[in-house]
């Protein structure tokens, strides 16, 4: 985000050559998605193909023609069209962050912490989500938030001279993306054919059954990183079955078929 005006000063036929190489490379999914976004003019579509798990297109193809509305998998853009005048008056990087600051953290990342964190009998967090200090942060020019390649650079200069530069220096340590997907490649290995692209599973009716395969080859094969579409995706199915109440066969079946009104209405 910080260097995005750079990238769409390239040519483009520099930028096309460049995004093909990267989208050759396996996994990289941050690298591909900067690639795919980066070089869109509009500012608010720009923010949501950086934002979105997968581009609006492939999320739409994941489902049969008749069940998701058009354009579905860009209705992100119009939850945004309010807060369009506050994003106006931002930089770059601080733009997206208020976005962030009005979606994914307090209804998403925020909560978890907040239920992890207390079911340890830990506080965190909370000299950071001061009101008047996340306010005085978003209105900072982006150069003190990333400087010269270095991430959260005001924070850390303000740091210094409390931790040792073995702390300044460590890597971001969040909630670990392997641990999904080492579930899917060794708990899930062969169970996923049973949660998408069996007949007797509860969305079967709903999904694209070509496009889910095409997605699970993918990631099996290590080709693209898909653990957060297809994550998403299992834990609709066992929503699906916990409620029709019904118990899943084996530990993964669950025999029911849910009318394509009902399950069209949920997603």
């Amino acid at each position: 985000m910080r260097y995005g005006n750079l990238w769409r000063s390239l040519p483009e036929g520099l930028r096309a050559m460049t995004g093909s190489a990267v989208k050759a490379l396996p996994r990289q999914a941050a690298l591909k998605r900067a690639c795919y976004a980066l070089g869109e003019e509009d500012r608010l579509r720009r923010y949501q193909r950086i934002f979105s798990i997968e581009p609006g297109e492939v999320v739409d193809a994941l489902f049969q023609p008749d069940v998701l509305p058009p354009g579905a998998g860009d209705s992100l853009l119009s939850s945004w069209e309010g807060l369009k005048p506050q994003v106006d008056h931002l930089d770059e990087l601080g733009g997206f962050q208020l976005l962030e600051l009005r979606s994914s953290l307090p209804d998403e990342l925020l909560m978890y912490a907040d239920k992890l964190s207390m079911a340890h009998a830990l506080e965190v967090r909370v000299p950071y989500l001061d009101r008047e200090l996340v306010e005085h942060v978003q209105r900072l020019d982006s150069g003190l938030k990333v400087r010269r390649g270095q991430r959260k650079w005001i924070h850390k200069a303000a740091c210094r001279r409390f931790l040792p530069q073995t702390i300044l220096n460590r890597k971001k340590r969040g909630f670990a993306v392997n641990v999904v997907d080492d579930w899917f490649q060794n708990k899930m290995k062969g169970k996923m054919q049973d949660y998408l692209v069996d007949n007797q599973s509860a969305m079967y009716s709903l999904l694209e059954q070509k496009n889910i395969s095409r997605l699970m080859n993918e990631h099996s094969s290590g080709k693209a990183d898909h653990h957060k579409i297809l994550f998403s995706l299992v834990v609709f199915e066992e929503w699906l079955r916990n409620a029709a109440g019904s118990k899943p066969k084996d530990g993964v079946r669950s025999g029911t078929v849910f009318p394509k009104n009902e399950l069209s209405a949920a997603v």
